[in-house]
């Protein structure tokens, strides 16, 4: 009597499938989970900034009195964008998938948000700053709050003391790539005695690096690419250390997210379309009307032409 086949075994052994679906399309941004969002009202946020103070001197007795010229400022709108992604489900299979107990759209809901999420997050360090692309650290700051560094550097701690400095009066954060926070570390180790990892405690309970106590946050999604001193993310082999400051709600301060009122929050909703009228097929859409804004424009730096 002879072993039976494979084939008669898997028609006995129901095979286990495991629930859920394993994540392996992750990012690293730890930085979005500190990152204040702030709804407006209206179509977008205006800011106005000061360009020139209203001037004023010293005077003699008896001198008269010139300085005269009123303040100038420049307005800034920040609005948002949409990003979008639809949900197509068949009824049968929608069906066949709760009587085992798995709701097939809501997966498919479920990976859309994701999807979002990670290309909201992209925006933030890649975007072009032109509808219907999100502003970007790239787009948001310009040559006066960079550091000058020669062409193709690596990263120092004076560096990194020049690039604080240009936030006033001080930074939340600094932020790196993966190979520039490899840098960053050597720099540590090299100092003998110290601790490799210097830690700082957040808000939300958890650590991470830290430089002058500030802490620095790695992320996935800046580009090692880029061109000198920044000019272009694509075409070069250097990268850009960001250094800036949260805003505190009051749309004045720095950097934040913006939505509407009027959208759910961070601006992230489902909306059911209903069934196809000439199929058996529901569909919903999954959107975010949000956007990066940058309030005051000292509150963000940047240090570029690092070598990885």
């Amino acid at each position: 009597m002879g072993l039976p086949t494979l084939q008669e075994i898997n028609r006995r052994v129901r095979t286990q499938l495991i629930v859920g679906v394993i994540e392996e399309i992750i990012i690293q941004d730890p930085m979005y989970n500190l990152i204040p969002f702030v709804g407006y009202a209206g179509t977008g946020a205006v800011a106005n900034r000061e360009s020139s103070l209203g001037d004023a001197g010293f005077y003699s007795r008896d001198d008269t009195i010139t300085h005269n010229t009123a303040m100038v400022t420049v307005q800034t709108t920040f609005t948002s964008t949409r990003l979008i992604g639809d949900v197509l489900m068949d009824g049968l299979d929608q069906m066949h998938g709760l009587s085992a107990d798995v709701d097939q759209i809501a997966l498919e809901v479920a990976s859309k948000a994701k999807n979002i999420g990670q290309q909201f997050q992209r925006g933030r360090v890649r975007g072009t700053g032109t509808a219907p692309e999100m502003n970007s650290f790239h787009s948001m700051v310009d040559s006066s709050m960079y550091v000058t560094v020669p062409a193709k550097t690596k990263l120092t701690f004076a560096l990194l003391d020049k690039l604080i400095a240009l936030i006033k009066p001080r930074p939340d954060f600094i932020e790196m790539s993966v190979n520039t926070s490899i840098q960053y570390k050597q720099l540590l180790r090299d100092l003998g005695g110290t601790a490799a990892d210097w830690a700082v405690n957040l808000a939300d309970g958890t650590q991470t690096n830290g430089y002058s106590n500030i802490p620095v946050f790695i992320n996935d999604q800046l580009l090692e690419t880029e061109t000198e001193n920044g000019a272009s993310l694509t075409g070069g082999d250097t990268t850009s250390v960001w250094a800036g400051k949260f805003d505190d709600g009051t749309m004045k301060m720095g950097l934040c997210a913006v939505y509407p009122k009027a959208s759910t929050t961070a601006g992230v909703k489902v909306v059911p379309i209903g069934q196809e009228a000439l199929k058996d097929q529901e569909r919903l859409r999954v959107i975010q009307y949000a956007n990066w804004a940058l309030f005051n424009k000292i509150s963000l730096a940047r240090l570029p032409s690092i070598l990885q």
